[in-house]
């Protein structure tokens, strides 16, 4: 019979091997870099209906992340984005043209904004990790 002190060990190894893939991930610069996501609820722009949103972090200039940086002024960390953050890094991301961060943030459900969400800070967390990663090394 397992007992409570087993039982603690094995989640905390399975947290800690969890914890571990996704730092694997995280070093893969790939991870989240671009694809797309499939509309919870399509919404419309103009006379165009949207369903899906392909996107690719990698397309982005330097001004683009400044810019987006730029849209939540009050937010402070070096790496912590904000979610008004995130999302406009994600707008500046999208592939499917003539959609931008207005647009998401009054259009976007609650499921596909938090999709949006966790795309943008995994690649966002990804990008600091292998930055940090980097400036060890150096």
């Amino acid at each position: 019979m397992a007992t409570k002190e087993n039982k603690k060990e094995d989640f905390e190894n399975q947290k800690q091997a969890a914890q571990l893939a996704i730092l694997e991930k995280l070093r893969n610069p790939d991870f989240y870099r671009e694809g797309k996501i499939t509309l919870a609820k399509p919404f419309v722009i103009g006379e165009r209906e949207i369903t899906e949103l392909e996107f690719d972090f990698s397309k982005m200039t330097g001004l683009d992340y400044v810019n987006a940086m730029d849209v939540d002024r009050a937010a402070v960390g070096n790496n912590k984005a904000s979610r008004k953050q995130i999302v406009s890094l994600f707008a500046a991301s999208l592939k499917t043209p003539g959609i931008d961060y207005k647009d998401l943030m009054n259009f976007l459900g609650p499921n596909d904004m938090m999709t949006v969400l966790q795309v943008g800070e995994l690649y966002f967390m990804g990008a600091n990790f292998r930055t940090n990663m980097s400036l060890e090394t150096r």
